[in-house]
């Protein structure tokens, strides 16, 4: 009989161990199948990317190792010399670790850590330096990875647009939130000038009082003047990420992504916030829109967070591509 209707009459358990069993095989047969696959993403990104931009990619690659390796080395001699200026450092008494080996010191020993911890240093400079130049080779291979694939590449083009929104739309929240703060950090001053003014009759305090408040109302007239164009590009960013779900945007941001922008704040009206008849309820209302902004922010550092991370797999696919065999 076959093994299926053999199975199909054995026990709960035996039945269950068969499926295990059929499920582990096709997970095997799919982990073996993996780097055929893995091998085939990168020969289709190798027949993307020119002849001379691999070679300047593998080019680059080798200084990267290269430096990466000397640095590593040079560290490891930095610690070696380190350990030996520690153990002579054991080794020497009150006078030659305090008084430089006089009054009855070692003068040659005390001579002899200080030259040690000087090549200790030297060598630790050393493989900063080369570990800085490693990552200025490492950051050169992106540049050059972008620069290729925004000429050749539409689905990296594609995948730009995204950040290059969330990037914009980020700087108008940080530019409206430094605003904000500006204006209430003007309201404090000119509060605490009021209060004073209360408690004196002098014109010097009235003055400054007064001169508090006038800067406080511009700060909030700028404020208000920033409302309507940071309401603008809400509504652009929204419109931009409804209508852009594409197959490549959503595989590469992961399926956990909302594309479609859902503020929190829905409906809310910046322009209403500056019906102001005191410091009072001006600090208040600003308090409250700041609220409401940061969690703008934070959903858009979210989505420009998802956005990069999609950006710098796929150069990184590229960047395997180029030094595939």
């Amino acid at each position: 009989r076959p093994v299926t209707a053999e199975v199909a009459g054995s026990s709960p358990v035996t039945r269950a161990i068969y499926d295990f069993s059929i499920k582990l095989l096709l997970f095997s047969c799919c982990l073996i199948m993996l780097p055929y696959q893995q091998d085939e993403i990168y020969r289709e990104k190798q027949a993307m990317i020119a002849d001379h931009v691999k070679y300047q990619v593998r080019e680059l690659e080798a200084q990267v190792a290269s430096n990466t390796d000397a640095s590593e080395r040079a560290l490891k001699k930095a610690e070696d010399q380190k350990s030996q200026a520690d153990r002579l450092y054991d080794t020497m008494n009150f006078r030659e670790r305090n008084l430089g080996g006089w009054f009855g010191g070692d003068k040659d020993k005390v001579s002899r850590y200080q030259k040690i911890v000087s090549l200790a240093e030297t060598f630790n400079t050393e493989a900063q330096n080369l570990a800085t130049k490693a990552k200025q080779f490492d950051s050169q291979v992106e540049v050059v990875l972008d620069a290729h694939l925004q000429e050749s590449d539409p689905a990296y083009c594609e995948l730009l647009q995204p950040r290059d929104a969330a990037t914009q739309m980020k700087e108008a929240v940080d530019s409206f939130l430094d605003k904000i703060d500006t204006a209430l950090s003007e309201i404090d001053d000119a509060q605490s000038m009021e209060t004073l003014d209360l408690f004196t009759k002098n014109k010097g305090i009235s003055f400054l009082s007064y001169l508090e408040n006038s800067q406080a109302s511009d700060a909030i007239d700028e404020v208000k003047s920033a409302a309507e164009p940071f309401q603008a590009a809400v509504q652009t960013y929204n419109g931009f990420l409804k209508g852009f779900e594409t197959p490549q945007i959503e595989s590469s941001l992961g399926d956990g992504i909302d594309l479609v922008f859902d503020f929190a704040f829905d409906g809310f009206d910046f322009m209403s916030i500056f019906t102001l008849s005191s410091l009072g309820t001006a600090e208040s209302e600003l308090r409250e829109a700041r609220t409401t902004i940061e969690e703008v922010n934070d959903i858009v550092e979210g989505h420009l967070a998802q956005a990069d991370q999609a950006v710098s797999g796929y150069i990184r696919q590229a960047r395997l591509a180029c030094n595939a065999v």
